[in-house]
C-alpha cells in the first residue's frame, strides 16, 4: 500500500513539473490534506518538501496553508480559477493598471480573479506600483464652464476687495448642514500616492432620521447656531427670523458695531435669495457677497462640514 501511494505520489510530481498544471498543484495538495490523519503533516511541511525537491517557484507555504485553510471549511472546490504557483507572475504592471484604469474600485479579490492570480499576489503588486486606496470625494455637483468662469471672475473681485479694504472682521458667514443619524459609506478606489480619489457625486441619504444644523460665524467664534427638530428646514420666514436672532447676538457681542457694518456671505440656496430674505437684508443694511453656484469652497463654514 506504501509503494503505491509513494508511486502515485511521483507520479503526480513528475506531471506538475513537465507540465506546470495548476490543477495538479492543486490536488496533490488535497491528496497531502487527507494522508494529515496518518502522517501529521502541516501546510508548511507539504509546501517545503514540494519546494525541496521540485524548487521554490512551483508553489508557497501561504499558498498551501490558503488550501488548507478552504479544505478545513469543507470547500474543495479546485476549479476556481485562481493560479496557486503565486511565485510566478503572469502578468504586467499595464495589464493591472488597465483594469484600475477601468473600475478604481475593484477589490484585491476581483483584481485577482480578472488575473488569475492570488490576492497576496496582487497586494504586493499594488504596493510595488506605489497604489494607495483612498475614499471618493463626494462633491455636490460638476460644475460647468460658464460656472467656473463664473468662480474665477468672483474669486477676483473678492481678492481685489480684500486687498483695498480687510472686511473679514465684518464678515458673517452662514450655513445649513443635515445631520444624518446613520451613515452613507464612501467607496475607495487604487490611487497613485500623490494623486487625488476620484470624485463622484454625493448619493442620496438612505435614512429619513436627519436634523438641520443652522449656523453663522464670524472670524472668531460662533455667533448664532440653532438645531432644528427632525424633518423641519428652512424657508424664507424662518431664514429671516433667524437673521433677526444673529443680528441680535451681533449686538451683544460687539454693542459698538453698527448694523450697516455687517457683511454677510451665504450661497445661493432659495430662502437665501428670495425676494422676502433680500427685502430684509436691504431694510438692515446688510451687504452680502457674491458667492458662485457649487462652490462649497468659497465659504468657510461649508468647507469645514464637508470635510
Amino acid at each position: 500500500m506504501f509503494c503505491l501511494n509513494f508511486l502515485l505520489f511521483s507520479s503526480l510530481y513528475t506531471l506538475i513539473v513537465s507540465q506546470r498544471d495548476d490543477t495538479l498543484i492543486k490536488n496533490v495538495i488535497l491528496y497531502e490534506f487527507d494522508r494529515v490523519p496518518y502522517t501529521n503533516k502541516t501546510a508548511k511541511t507539504v509546501a517545503l518538501e514540494i519546494q525541496e525537491v521540485y524548487g521554490p517557484e512551483i508553489i508557497s507555504v501561504r499558498a498551501v496553508q490558503t488550501y488548507w485553510k478552504k479544505f478545513r471549511n469543507d470547500s474543495f472546490d479546485l476549479e476556481d480559477g485562481r493560479r496557486s504557483n503565486t511565485g510566478i507572475d503572469t502578468f504586467t504592471d499595464e495589464d493591472l493598471q488597465d483594469l484600475l484604469d477601468e473600475n478604481p474600485w475593484s477589490t484585491q479579490d476581483e483584481l485577482a480573479e480578472k488575473l488569475g492570480v492570488a490576492q497576496s499576489t496582487i497586494s504586493r503588486r499594488l504596493h510595488r506600483m506605489g497604489k494607495v486606496m483612498k475614499a471618493n470625494r463626494w462633491v455636490p455637483h460638476e460644475l460647468t464652464e460658464a460656472q467656473k468662469l463664473n468662480r474665477v471672475t468672483i474669486a477676483q473681485s473678492l481678492l481685489a476687495r480684500y486687498h483695498r479694504h480687510n472686511f473679514l472682521s465684518d464678515l458673517i458667514v452662514a450655513d445649513e448642514k443635515w445631520i444624518f443619524f446613520g451613515s452613507t459609506r464612501r467607496q475607495h478606489a487604487w490611487v497613485d500616492k500623490n494623486q487625488k480619489a476620484p470624485k463622484l457625486p454625493k448619493p442620496p441619504t438612505l435614512t429619513n432620521q436627519k436634523s438641520l444644523l443652522c449656523s453663522w460665524f464670524n472670524q472668531s467664534q460662533v455667533v448664532h447656531w440653532e438645531l432644528l427638530n427632525s424633518g423641519e428646514t428652512v424657508n424664507s420666514d424662518r431664514y429671516v427670523q433667524q437673521l433677526g436672532r444673529v443680528q441680535a447676538a451681533m449686538e451683544s457681542v460687539t454693542p459698538k458695531r453698527r448694523r450697516r457694518d455687517l457683511t454677510l456671505l451665504h450661497d445661493n440656496a432659495k430662502p437665501h435669495v428670495s425676494r422676502v430674505t433680500r427685502g430684509w437684508l436691504q431694510e438692515n443694511g446688510w451687504e452680502v457677497l457674491p458667492h458662485p453656484a457649487y462652490s462649497p469652497d468659497f465659504n468657510p463654514v461649508d468647507f469645514c462640514f464637508n470635510r
